[in-house]
């Protein structure tokens, strides 16, 4: 499965998960993130418009931002651009942003692609030469 691709042109890592959305979904992307050098400066695009649910509750989104603490800290203040197209990614996207807030992190949620890699300066989807890392 294709999921995480890094683009070195642009310094930002797409995360395109499908599926429903978990804490180990999540949780086994940074762990896949902090083994690279780019890992904890590059910017993040998320492309949620291919899961169908998430089954995670407020105590799993605070474990998870917990176990992500636990594995790096950001470099510098990232922004992490979230295409949330359906009502539950939207939904989950703004509840793990607020959880997020004490990190150096600044989101961008829309529901609109092109709004996100626009607010990003990204290609709205990763360039088909890029290799994936997960």
């Amino acid at each position: 499965m294709r999921e995480l691709f890094y683009d070195q042109e642009q310094d930002v890592i797409y995360w395109c998960p499908q599926g429903i959305m978990t804490g180990e979904t999540i949780v086994a992307c940074h762990r896949e993130i902090v083994r690279h050098p780019w890992g904890a400066r590059a910017d993040r695009f998320c492309d949620l418009s291919r899961v169908t649910d998430c089954d995670l509750d407020y105590r799993e989104m605070r474990a998870v931002l917990d176990q992500r603490r636990q594995l790096y800290t950001n470099e510098r203040l990232l922004k992490v651009g979230i295409y949330a197209p359906a009502d539950v990614v939207f939904a989950f996207s703004r509840m793990f942003e607020a959880l997020a807030s004490d990190d150096l992190m600044e989101f961008i949620i829309s529901r609109d692609r092109d709004e996100v890699a626009c607010a990003l300066g990204v290609s709205p989807r990763p360039p088909r030469s890029l290799q994936a890392v997960l």
